[in-house]
């Protein structure tokens, strides 16, 4: 993807966020935050969502806000498993 479709992207997606009131989540750094650059080589989604006003945090600070919780799926020799420990244990 060139520069110019990834940056109309970029935009797009704030333009979306800022009308609908969502938050955008990326890994993106500011250059503001990145201290490796020394000039401005391009704007970062979390600049253009400063100068716009739309909240952008890290998919960390996400996993915070939402407190998720996963659960895997389990195999039915898993299960057989389990309840043939909890039986004997039961049964002790």
């Amino acid at each position: 993807m060139d520069k110019f479709n990834e940056t109309l992207t970029d935009a797009t997606l704030i333009a979306v966020a800022k009308l609908l009131g969502y938050t955008l989540v990326t890994y993106e750094q500011s250059n503001v935050q990145n201290k490796k650059t020394k000039k401005l080589k391009q704007v970062k989604i979390p600049d253009l969502c400063t100068m716009l006003g739309v909240k952008c945090i890290y998919p960390y600070e996400m996993m915070q806000d939402i407190k998720p919780r996963f659960f895997y799926p389990v195999t039915s020799a898993a299960k057989r498993t389990w309840a043939a420990a909890f039986a004997s244990s039961k049964a002790s």
